[in-house]
């Protein structure tokens, strides 16, 4: 089983059953599932301001993630399966904001997936 597709099923089991619909799996994941990008390090989900405040107070942990040092460019995310090691970057990881583009356009596009989440389309990411 490829890393990919053990972290759709860890986050599917982690993500709240309610809210699993409005997630969307996003960044290199689309990539993988096609075999354009033969697996992934980590899992990215895409999720609506609602969706995100819900997650936190339901008592996710979030965390902001410094994406550029040199810029102090940052993004808040949540964190739904933690990484293998206690420090370690999370396995699957829930966004709100992803650069240059925005969540209702890419739910609009994402299809329907076996995990009872959203598969973002190709062209989104």
């Amino acid at each position: 089983m490829k890393k990919f597709e053990r972290l759709l099923l860890d986050a599917a089991r982690a993500a709240p059953t309610d809210l699993a619909p409005s997630f969307v799996i996003f960044g290199s994941a689309p990539l993988a599932s096609v075999g354009i990008r033969p697996d992934v390090d980590d899992l990215d989900l895409f999720v609506s301001d609602e969706t995100f405040d819900e997650l936190v107070r339901r008592g996710y942990e979030s965390r902001v993630k410094r994406l550029d040092p040199s810029t102090g460019e940052s993004v808040h995310h949540v964190v739904l399966v933690p990484g293998p090691a206690p420090g370690s970057e999370p396995d699957v990881e829930v966004f709100r904001t992803f650069q240059g583009v925005d969540y209702a356009s890419v739910a609009r596009r994402a299809t329907a997936h076996e995990s009872g989440m959203r598969m973002a389309s190709l062209p989104d990411v």
